[in-house]
Parts: C-alpha cells; structure tokens; sequence
C-alpha cells in the first residue's frame, strides 16, 4: 500500500468533500482520504496564477519542514 506524506489540489471546500468521496470509493482508505488538502496552499496574497503558485510552494515547505522537525521523511 502506497502511502503519501502530502496529496493536495487546487479547489474549494465543497469540491474537496465530493473528491474525498470518489477517494473512499475508489478504494482509498478513509483516514487517508481524509488527509487529502484541498484547497491547497497557504491563505496569501490574490487569486492570481502566480501568487496561488507561491502559496502552493509555501505550504510543500511549510509541510516538508514539519515533517523533519517531527523526524519524519522529508
């Protein structure tokens, strides 16, 4: 069973609940399909392609560090 630290996708809190459902019923366990982010990236700046691009960046960092501090894989 693969297992990933951080699955993630652009998009609204209603969109996340209908993609975690297709998760569940595609197989997906449901603690892991509940670990899936979605709106992801941090909350900054506009709705521009650039600036959704640094907070996306900003929040793999932001979790990748956590991860190390935690001793976990980065």
């Amino acid at each position: 069973e693969q297992k990933f630290p951080y699955v993630g996708a652009i998009g609204s809190k209603s969109k996340r609940a209908v993609l975690v459902k297709e998760l569940i019923a595609a197989g997906v366990d449901a603690h892991q399909a509940d670990l899936f982010t979605c709106p992801i990236g941090l909350p900054l700046g506009k709705s521009e392609p650039a600036e959704i691009a640094v907070s996306v960046v900003a929040q793999l960092i932001q979790v990748r560090d956590a991860r190390r501090a935690d001793g976990q894989e980065g």
